[in-house]
């Protein structure tokens, strides 16, 4: 191998050896690893090598001559199916914790081609399983019902747990398309389950990054317990390793609900004939700030004023932290919902701003709101779906002066602007030319609301734009967004039908009475039915909060029709901040239906309302 690395494909496994053919047709003796199997592509490091290269190993040639005819016959089989060589490539890892903690390694059809356990209680169970070569659902029922055979598995207690993890393999993790297809996988996997088992078992589905499984492995835990972990650390509330390696799942999986705020209720059975008017959504939101000292003794919290047969009671006991808890009737798939959602007036702060990718405003691209104008892209763009030369920005909305009195206004401009307060024609600097000042004044009254538009466009090279006033009274500054305000017409998310997810109100700065807080897993669903005059090509805009360090990643679908595998939603940095997404989508004349699929294990972002533009 001249010191390289190299790639070769395992032919032969032996109880603490491994033999790889390479490339160039070279059969070498390598050092077995616990996840090697055969056919696995592999990379062949110098300090994997156990012996010499062994083409010069009379004694291995006719073994080797086998393997390779071996290969070819594979080889052939798979051409004529129409796949390509692409061994020992897995498609994704799925963990499955009951307390037994298997992982099940599948292809891209969905069968089970290899099996890993990951404690003794998994040793034991896969002993008596054959689960090879079996679909991933009949594996996973085979597992479960196994699992109650043996004692594992307790249907309809407190402790009847399954809890499944997926990541993409190393070579789809990155796909977009990959991506969909296991989001898909798993909400059907959930579905199955809910359908076969109804209450009889309480399932936690979520998919995660390949990196999981890594360190997963490295600790010797499932990707479902290292997903705990991680859940835990972001909360603040360490989980030791032994803690996760030792205790039941049931205690686990109770720990971090209480923690990210979804509470124990089980999902109720999608197959039942009878459609389900509400589910419970049962939240306990930590606040960060001391509770009076109460004795140590559980406190009952009942659940009222829900369209239920049943009471809920949750069961607390007394932390140094204040959990409040509400209910929220959801309405579900089963519900049928036919209400069309109403258009509303929201009051926003900031302006609206309109993006287009032309400096003639044409081509409109981005809709969101600004909070000041004040920009300065250097030779940069607003937006990646924008040409950092040649574009225009158009911001309305409504601006409220703090006294009564003369006001001068100012831009600050590279390339052209143009002002109007109230219809008026203020500043008119409509020209390419390099970063330059103009003003103009008007009387304006004490706390009355003025229109207020701003027009730019960019030409070559550099570009910002900045609106200043002054008063006597008030110093020059950048006009804030305590004084900017902008009236949309909006479908508000809390108005729409709702899957895994909850309305809520406790973070600031949401138009309506509310906005949608998603589950945290995967196949979470917000869906509005809206009605349009007209076909044709629309702006869809959702207002949004992202208080993580990561994006939140949604599909969208309109009629049944997916038009946007992967949206995602940049962190915001806070949940009180809240920022605009927008695409392009086609709608019919008449009644449309829009939904918007969380495909991550993450959820989706917390969704204020969809506005439409055309």
């Amino acid at each position: 191998m001249n010191d390289l690395d190299n790639i070769g494909v395992v032919i032969k496994i032996d109880t603490d050896e491994a033999i790889a053919m390479t490339d160039d047709s070279i059969f070498i003796r390598i050092r077995k690893k616990e996840d090697m199997f055969l056919g696995q592509k592999i990379l062949i490091k110098k300090e994997d090598l156990l012996k010499e290269k062994m083409k010069n190993f009379k004694s291995f040639y006719y073994a080797a001559a086998g393997f390779a005819a071996v290969f070819a016959i594979v080889f052939t089989l798979m051409f004529l199916h129409g796949r390509s060589f692409n061994m020992g490539l897995t498609y994704a890892y799925i963990d499955i914790d009951i307390n037994p903690s298997i992982e099940l390694m599948i292809d891209e059809k969905e069968v089970v081609r290899d099996v890993h356990t990951l404690n003794k209680d998994a040793e034991n169970l896969i002993s008596q399983l054959k689960l090879e070569n079996l679909k991933i659902d009949q594996a996973l029922n085979i597992i479960i019902e196994k699992s109650k055979e043996n004692g594992y598995l307790d249907f309809g207690s407190e402790s009847g747990y399954v809890f499944i993890a997926a990541a993409l393999g190393e070579n789809h993790a990155n796909s977009g398309e990959d991506k969909k297809q296991l989001a898909d996988l798993l909400q059907n996997i959930k579905k199955d389950l809910n359908e076969k088992y109804g209450d009889d078992i309480k399932s936690k589905v979520v998919n995660v990054p390949l990196d999981y499984r890594n360190k997963s492995k490295a600790n010797n835990i499932s990707m479902g317990k290292y997903f705990i972990y991680a859940k835990a650390k972001e909360m603040s509330k360490e989980i030791s390793m032994e803690e996760l390696k030792e205790a039941e799942l049931y205690t686990l999986l109770k720990k971090i609900d209480m923690l990210t705020g979804k509470g124990n209720t089980p999902v109720p059975s999608m197959a039942t004939s009878t459609p389900v008017a509400v589910q419970v959504s049962e939240t306990a939101n930590i606040i960060d700030t001391p509770t009076p000292q109460i004795a140590n003794t559980p406190i009952p919290v009942t659940i009222t004023g829900v369209t239920s047969s049943k009471t809920h009671t949750m069961l607390y006991t007394s932390t140094p932290y204040s959990k409040s808890v509400t209910a929220t009737p959801q309405k579900y798939v089963n519900d049928s919902p036919s209400d069309v959602v109403k258009i509303e007036e929201a009051r926003i702060p900031g302006l609206k701003g309109e993006y287009y990718d032309n400096s003639d405003f044409t081509e409109l691209k981005v809709i969101r709101t600004d909070s000041q104008v004040n920009f300065r892209w250097a030779e940069g763009c607003p937006d990646s779906q924008i040409g950092a030369d040649t574009f225009s920005v158009r911001w309305t909305g409504k601006i409220v002066p703090r006294y009564s009195e003369n006001y001068t206004f100012y831009t600050y401009a590279d390339d052209g602007v143009r002002l109007w307060i109230n219809n008026v024609l203020l500043i008119d600097n409509w020209k390419s030319q390099r970063p330059s000042e103009c003003k103009g004044e008007l009387k304006l009254n004490k706390g009355t609301q003025y229109d207020i538009k701003v027009e730019y466009f960019e030409n070559i090279k550099s570009g910002q734009v900045k609106l200043y006033w002054s008063s006597s009274s008030q110093a020059k500054e950048i006009i804030p967004e305590s004084q900017l305000y902008h009236n949309v017409k909006v479908y508000q998310a809390e108005q729409a039908s709702l899957s895994k997810a909850f309305i809520e109100s406790s973070n600031k700065g949401f138009a309506g009475s509310g906005y949608v807080n998603y589950q945290n897993e995967v196949g979470g669903w917000i869906e509005w039915k809206i009605e349009v005059a007209k076909s044709g090509t629309y702006k869809l805009n959702l207002r949004y909060a992202n208080g993580t360090n990561a994006n939140r990643v949604v599909e969208i679908n309109v009629n049944d029709n997916t038009v946007k595998n992967t949206l995602d939603f940049e962190k915001t940095n806070a949940w009180t901040t809240w920022k605009d997404k927008s695409i392009m989508v086609n709608l019919k004349a008449g009644v449309n239906t829009i939904r918007v699929t969380a495909i991550s294990s993450e959820g989706g972002p917390n969704i204020d309302y969809l506005e439409l533009n055309q």
